[in-house]
């Protein structure tokens, strides 16, 4: 990942991501919605059709544990076999979690 510009309202970002069946380049807007809340994301170009999302921190009854939500809509723009996706995506959704908590915990500094 490569952080192209930033800002107090968002961010350009660039990846390159080893997917399960090929390797795929794109760059999102990342567009911070409630600052330690919520962002949201779009692409902006690359190797997808379309790819959107957030992350979305809510408050719980206790002032320690906060719950996360993690949404996301991808178009690759080919047919593929569904499970193949449901596999890349469980092996990342924990390691986009963890370095979520990091940059949170960093005050929104990189880690």
């Amino acid at each position: 990942m490569k952080v192209l510009h930033s800002d107090d309202k968002g961010a350009r970002v660039e990846f390159w991501v080893d997917a399960v069946l090929k390797k795929l380049h794109y760059v999102l807007y990342r567009k911070y919605v409630k600052p330690e809340y919520e962002l949201r994301w779009k692409r902006l170009s690359g190797d997808l059709e379309a790819i959107q999302g957030r992350w979305l921190i809510l408050d719980t009854d206790n002032p320690k544990t906060k719950l996360l939500i993690y949404e996301s809509y991808v178009d690759i723009g080919v047919a593929i076999v569904t499970w193949a996706i449901g596999l890349g995506a469980k092996q990342k959704a924990e390691e986009m979690g963890y370095r979520l908590r990091q940059w949170i915990e960093s005050d929104g500094n990189e880690p």
